[in-house]
């Protein structure tokens, strides 16, 4: 994926490990998980890229990977760290092409608590930036969630 040049977002990957329900036993497990913070098309999207099965199969359906995006300005509800802290939650909107309006949440993992404090401050810059922005357009009438902005 390429960045705009007109883009002057910063784009940086973390390697956590996300919490994802396995379709054969039916048990949560942790998968290594890459997120990036992207800007396309004048927006800045969190992007998790998870392995849709385990690394040690081989076969051609199993280097599928899953890639949540998420619109930071628009979907990003919270980054909260949990009690365990090299664990933290992410809650965002469902995207805006399912109509649902329904708050999902993701769990990641850190390898420790320092590395999970240190990227949830890198999570919440952007997000924080993007609802300025958002803010600034609302002033304008151009804010499309308002109650994003509370």
């Amino acid at each position: 994926m390429t960045m705009s040049n007109a883009a002057t977002a910063e784009s940086f990957g973390v390697r956590l490990k996300r919490k994802v329900l396995n379709a054969e036993t039916k048990l949560f497990e942790w998968r290594p998980c890459s997120c990036t913070i992207v800007a396309r098309d004048g927006k800045l999207l969190l992007q998790l890229q998870t392995p849709s099965q385990d690394e040690d199969s081989h076969s051609e359906q199993d280097n599928e990977t899953e890639t949540v995006t998420i619109d930071l300005a628009t979907q990003l509800l919270n980054v909260m760290p949990k009690k365990n802290k090299a664990r933290c939650d992410l809650e965002y909107y469902a995207p805006v092409a399912t109509m649902s309006g329904q708050v999902l949440k993701e769990e990641l993992m850190a390898p420790s608590a320092t590395h999970c404090q240190q990227w949830i401050a890198q999570e919440r810059r952007p997000m924080r930036r993007c609802r300025q922005a958002a803010v600034s357009s609302m002033t304008a009438g151009t804010a499309e969630h308002p109650t994003l902005l509370q």
